[in-house]
C-alpha cells in the first residue's frame, strides 16, 4: 500500500488547536512584533514589546513560553493517547458481549445468568452505552476515567503555564496568572470539530463553566478519537472469527492514534524546543547553533512544515518514517487476526489467505468521511497492496485528523 508523504499542513480540511509549535527559525518578509499577531518569524506576540507573559521583546518565546508550550504538546499527546485507549476499551466490550443495550438500558454482561442493567443509563444501541454507562459504579466508567485524564492533563498545564502563584501563594490554581493562549496564535475560539465549537479560548484557564483553551482541549482529545474508534467499530459480527476479527481492528485502530500521535508530537516538541527550525526555506537541526544542520531536499516555509517529513538528515529516521513503520505492523497486526484460513504459503497473515469481509463486520463500501477525503477509500477489502482502497488505510486516513488536531492553527 502507499503512505501519504505529503505534509500534514492541508491535509484535512478542519481547524484544530490541542498544541501549538514554535516557528523557529522562518523568514518573513514582514512580520510586526508587538500587534497581537503571530506573524511568520514570530514564535509569539503577546501585543507588547515588554519582557514577561511568555514572549520576549523580539516576539520569541522566553523560557516560561517554551516551558509552557512545551507542556501543552506533551499532555496534548498523553490525553489523546489515553482517551484513545479508553474509548476502544469501552468499545471492545461492546464487540465481545460484555456490555449491550436491552430495552433501551445498558446491561453488564447480558449473556451471563446474572446480567447487570446500569441505573440510569439510557440507549439505542449498545454503543450508545459509550463512555457513560459501561460500569453500575458511576465513577468507573469510561466518562469518570476520561475526566480523571482530563483533570490530570490540565494540573499539569497549568502548573507550566503560570507566571504567578496568586494570592494563596500555590502554583496553578484559579488565582494565578497565567500565559495567554493568543500569545502563541490560537484562535478565539475552539473549533468546529466535535461538538466543541461552543468553548471559548481567549484564557488558558477559567474556572466554571468549559470556556478556555484547557477544556477545549479536553473536548477535541475525547471527542475525535471516539469518533474515529467507532468508525473502526462498526459491530455487526456475528461468528468467533468475525468477533475475532473486529476486536483486533477495533485495537489496532487505537495503536495507530497512539503512534501517531506520540511520534507526531514528538516531532512538534522539537519545534518548540528549538532543535528543529526552517531557515532559507530549508529544514534545519539545531537552527540556533552555530553549526546548524540542513536536511537535504528539505523545503518549509515554516518549521511546522519540517513535521513529519524532514526532522532528521537520514530519511530512514524521519518522524514520517517511523509513522510508516508503525502502520505496517498495525497492517500485518489486522491481517493475521482477519485471517480465516492460510494460503498455499502456509503464513498467517499473507497474500493469498482468506479473509472476514469487512462488510461482514459492518463496514460500508467506503470509509466514513469525518471531514477530509477519507470517504474517496474502498473498505471493501481489509488490505490490498497499491493505492488507498482498503479497511487499513481508511484506519491510517482517520488517524490523519488527530494530526491536524494536534497542529493546525500554528500556520499563518
Amino acid at each position: 500500500m502507499s503512505f501519504r508523504t505529503t505534509s500534514i499542513r492541508g491535509a484535512v480540511n478542519i481547524l484544530a488547536i490541542i498544541a501549538v509549535v514554535s516557528l523557529a527559525g522562518a523568514r518573513p518578509m514582514f512580520a510586526i512584533c508587538g500587534d497581537g499577531i503571530v506573524d511568520f518569524g514570530e514564535q509569539c506576540d503577546d501585543g507588547g514589546t515588554t519582557v514577561g507573559g511568555g514572549c520576549d521583546p523580539t516576539c520569541k518565546l522566553d523560557q516560561s513560553g517554551i516551558a509552557c508550550q512545551r507542556a501543552i504538546i506533551r499532555e496534548a499527546r498523553k490525553l489523546t493517547s489515553t482517551d484513545a485507549t479508553l474509548h476502544q476499551t469501552c468499545l471492545d466490550h461492546v464487540a465481545n458481549g460484555k456490555l449491550a443495550c436491552q430495552a433501551t438500558l445498558c446491561v453488564l454482561n447480558p449473556a451471563s445468568g446474572t446480567p447487570t442493567t446500569v441505573t440510569g443509563s439510557s440507549c439505542a444501541v449498545a454503543t450508545d452505552c459509550c463512555p457513560a454507562y459501561d460500569n453500575k459504579v458511576p465513577t468507573s466508567t469510561t466518562a469518570a476515567k476520561i475526566t480523571k485524564a482530563e483533570d490530570a492533563s490540565a494540573k499539569a498545564i497549568k502548573k507550566a503555564c503560570s507566571l504567578d502563584k496568586g494570592p494563596d501563594t500555590i502554583k496553578g490554581t484559579d488565582d494565578d496568572t497565567y500565559i495567554d493562549p493568543q500569545t502563541f496564535g490560537y484562535a478565539s475560539s475552539c473549533p468546529s470539530v466535535a461538538g466543541c465549537d461552543t468553548i471559548a479560548t481567549t484564557g488558558l484557564a477559567s474556572p466554571g463553566a468549559a470556556n478556555d483553551y484547557i477544556d477545549c482541549n479536553a473536548c477535541l482529545a475525547s471527542g475525535l478519537t471516539g469518533n474515529i474508534l467507532r468508525v473502526h467499530y462498526p459491530l455487526a459480527a456475528n461468528s468467533p472469527e468475525e468477533v475475532k476479527c473486529q476486536r483486533q481492528v477495533g485495537l489496532q485502530a487505537r495503536k495507530e492514534t497512539s503512534n501517531y500521535t506520540t511520534l507526531l508530537l514528538k516531532c512538534l516538541d522539537k519545534v518548540s524546543n528549538n532543535a528543529l527550525g526552517c531557515i532559507a526555506g530549508q529544514c534545519t537541526l539545531n537552527p540556533l547553533a552555530h553549526t546548524p544542520i540542513t536536511v537535504p531536499s528539505s523545503s518549509c516555509s515554516t518549521a511546522f512544515d519540517c513535521c513529519p517529513n524532514f526532522d532528521n538528515v537520514d530519511a530512514a529516521k524521519t518522524t514520517l518514517t517511523r509513522i510508516a513503520t508503525a502502520h505496517a505492523a498495525v497492517v500485518t497486526a489486522v491481517l493475521k487476526g482477519c485471517s480465516t484460513a492460510n494460503g498455499p504459503d502456509g503464513l498467517k497473515g499473507t497474500s493469498d489467505d482468506t479473509y472476514i469481509d469487512p462488510q461482514d463486520l459492518g463496514y460500508a463500501n467506503t470509509c466514513t468521511d469525518l471531514g477530509g477525503n477519507c470517504g474517496t477509500i474502498a473498505t471493501t477489502d481489509l488490505s490490498i497492496a497499491g493505492a488507498d482502497n482498503d479497511v487499513t488505510d481508511c484506519i491510517q486516513c482517520t488517524q490523519d485528523l488527530i494530526g491536524v488536531v494536534l497542529s493546525h492553527d500554528v500556520i499563518r
